[in-house]
C-alpha cells in the first residue's frame, strides 16, 4: 500500500519533467532556426536613413522682445506711462472706467490692477479689505466697458507707506 502512494506522487513529478524537456529541446531547435535565419534576413534589410543635417549656429544674443502693444489714450483716464494707468486720490469716475474697460477690451493679455489705501492706520487687516473691495469695484467697472474680468489680475496692497490712495492698473507684466 506504501508503495503505490510513492508511485503515485512519482508520476506527477516524471510528467513534468517530460514535458520540461520537451519545452527545452523545442526552444533550442526554434532558437538554432532563427539563428540560421539572420544571415538571409541580414541581405534584405534596407539601407540605414541618412545622417541629420549640420544644425544651424544661431547668434549668441537673444532675440529682442517683442514691443508691447501701445495703451490707448482715454478722455478722463491719466494718460498711459510706464506699461500701465497710475493715479493718486479717488482717481477717475465710473463713466470713464467704463470706457477705459472699452479701450482695453480689444488689448492682448492679462491687465493688473494694484491697490493702495490711505487708512485705516491702526488695522492692517481692515486696510487690505478695503483696497481689495477697491480692486474689485475698478475690475468691474472695467468689465461693464467690455473688459473680460478673467483677464484682470488683482493686487491689494493694503496701507501704502505713502499713506495715500494708489491705483495702477498695468498692462502685461509691467512693473509697479
Amino acid at each position: 500500500m506504501l508503495q503505490g502512494r510513492v508511485d503515485a506522487a512519482r508520476a506527477p513529478v516524471h510528467g513534468r519533467r517530460a514535458v520540461l524537456g520537451f519545452g527545452m529541446m523545442a526552444s533550442r531547435l526554434a532558437f538554432a532556426l532563427l539563428v540560421a535565419a539572420l544571415p538571409a534576413a541580414a541581405e534584405t534589410l534596407p539601407d540605414p536613413a541618412p545622417a541629420a543635417p549640420t544644425p544651424v549656429l544661431l547668434s549668441d544674443r537673444p532675440a529682442a522682445p517683442r514691443p508691447a502693444a501701445p495703451l490707448p489714450v482715454v478722455p478722463g483716464v491719466p494718460a498711459p506711462e510706464a506699461g500701465g494707468y497710475r493715479w493718486t486720490g479717488p482717481g477717475p469716475d465710473a463713466d470713464a472706467l467704463r470706457r477705459l474697460g472699452a479701450a482695453l477690451a480689444a488689448h492682448p493679455g492679462r491687465l493688473t490692477i494694484e491697490v493702495e489705501v490711505a487708512g485705516p492706520v491702526q488695522d492692517a487687516s481692515a486696510a487690505r479689505r478695503a483696497s481689495l473691495d477697491r480692486a474689485r469695484a475698478l475690475r468691474d467697472a472695467l468689465a461693464e466697458g467690455g473688459r473680460d474680468p478673467r483677464r484682470v489680475d488683482l493686487v491689494p496692497r493694503g496701507r501704502g507707506a505713502s499713506g495715500e490712495d494708489r491705483v495702477a492698473v498695468l498692462a502685461g507684466g509691467a512693473g509697479p
